[in-house]
């Protein structure tokens, strides 16, 4: 075999393990980044709870119908973590 193709097929192959391992660490990211997302119902009631124990039971209420529920287990999980997010702008004193 001609010596330049050579070099050049290993060349190729370098920037393909190069991609490769770049992929690999975009999904790491992706599923270290989709686990800290995971929020359980039992957080949301956590957080709500408290707010609501500082005389705030309207604020609480608002929140979860402005997430599509009458009641917290009506919200779906995906709106947890907006949720969340909305409730630590409410002041608790």
């Amino acid at each position: 075999m001609d010596r330049k193709l050579i070099l050049d097929v290993a060349k190729q192959m370098r920037k393909l393990a190069d991609s490769i391992e770049a992929l690999t660490k975009e999904e790491d990211v992706k599923a270290s980044e989709s686990e800290e997302k995971d929020i359980s119902l039992e957080d949301v009631r956590a957080v709500l709870a408290k707010i609501s124990q500082h005389g705030l039971a309207g604020e609480v209420k608002k929140l979860i119908e402005k997430y599509g529920g009458t009641k917290l287990s009506d919200v779906a999980p995906k709106n947890y973590q907006n949720l969340l997010e909305d409730a630590k702008e409410i002041k608790v004193e």
